[in-house]
C-alpha cells in the first residue's frame, strides 16, 4: 500500500513541478503546493510511520478489511490524480486555478478523512482492531514453515512448526535460545515476549482470567512471535 501511495505522490509531485516551471501557477504556487501536501501527505505519512515504527508487525487484519482499505486508497489516489488532470476542463467554466483547487477539497478531504480513520484503527490504535484466533495463526505458521524449509532456514522452520502445533512455550524457548546464540534478532524482545507468555499462563492457572482471555493472550503471543520470525 505504501508503494502505491508513494508512486502516485511522486507522479503528482512531478505534475505540479512542471506546472510551476511552465508559469501556469504564477502567483498561486503556495496554494498549489499546499493543495498537494494536504491531498497526499497525511496518508503517506501515516503509512510511512507505520513502516518505520513497525506498528503493524504484531497485528493481523481480516483479508477483506485489508483489501477494502487497499481499494479505497487506490480510488482516492485516482480521484486526486483525476482532479488535477481535469483542471483544464474546470477552467473553461470561468473558474480560476486557485478557486478550483480550493473547491476540490470539498470532495477530497471527506474521502481522505475516512481513509485516515481506517489507518488509525488498523495501525495506530493501542488496542488492536482485530485479534485473529490461534487456529488462523497456526495455519499461517504452517504455510511459512514450508517456505522456510525450501529456503533452508531450519531453526526458523522448527519454531514455525511448533507454533503451528500450538506449542508456544517450546517455540518461544527455541527462538530465545537461537537469538542468544546467533546474535540475529532482538534478544530483549524475545525474552520480554517469553516473560509475557509465562505471566499469562500463570494468571490462567490461578483462575485470574477467563478461558476466552487466556485464548486471546495466546493468540497475541503467537502473532508477536510470528512477527519476530519474519524479521
Amino acid at each position: 500500500m505504501l508503494s502505491m501511495w508513494g508512486t502516485v505522490a511522486l507522479l503528482l509531485l512531478i505534475l505540479v513541478f512542471l506546472q510551476s516551471l511552465s508559469g501556469r501557477l504564477y502567483g498561486i504556487q503556495p496554494i498549489a503546493w499546499g493543495w498537494l501536501a494536504l491531498a497526499v501527505l497525511p496518508g503517506l505519512s501515516m503509512l510511512f510511520g507505520t513502516t518505520l515504527s513497525e506498528r503493524s508487525a504484531y497485528r493481523m487484519v481480516p483479508r477483506f478489511v485489508h483489501r477494502s482499505l487497499l481499494w479505497a486508497s487506490a480510488l482516492y489516489l485516482v480521484l486526486v490524480l483525476a482532479t488535477l488532470l481535469a483542471e483544464p476542463f474546470a477552467l473553461q467554466h470561468q473558474l480560476s486555478i486557485k478557486q478550483y483547487r480550493l473547491q476540490s477539497l470539498y470532495w477530497l478531504l471527506p474521502f481522505q478523512s475516512l481513509l485516515l480513520a481506517g489507518f488509525y484503527l488498523l495501525f495506530y490504535r493501542r488496542k488492536a482492531f482485530y485479534h485473529p484466533p490461534l487456529s488462523s495463526l497456526q495455519e499461517v505458521a504452517k504455510g511459512e514453515a514450508g517456505r522456510s524449509a525450501l529456503a533452508g532456514q531450519e531453526r526458523r522452520r522448527h519454531c514455525l512448526e511448533l507454533i503451528s502445533k500450538g506449542q508456544l512455550e517450546q517455540a518461544l524457548e527455541q527462538w530465545r535460545e537461537w537469538v542468544g546464540q546467533s546474535g540475529i534478532g532482538d534478544l530483549e524482545q524475545a525474552v520480554s515476549l517469553q516473560s509475557q507468555y509465562h505471566e499469562h499462563q500463570k494468571n490462567h492457572q490461578m483462575n485470574l482470567i477467563s478461558y476466552e482471555e487466556w485464548q486471546r493472550g495466546r493468540s497475541r503471543v503467537a502473532a508477536a512471535l510470528l512477527a519476530l520470525l519474519r524479521q
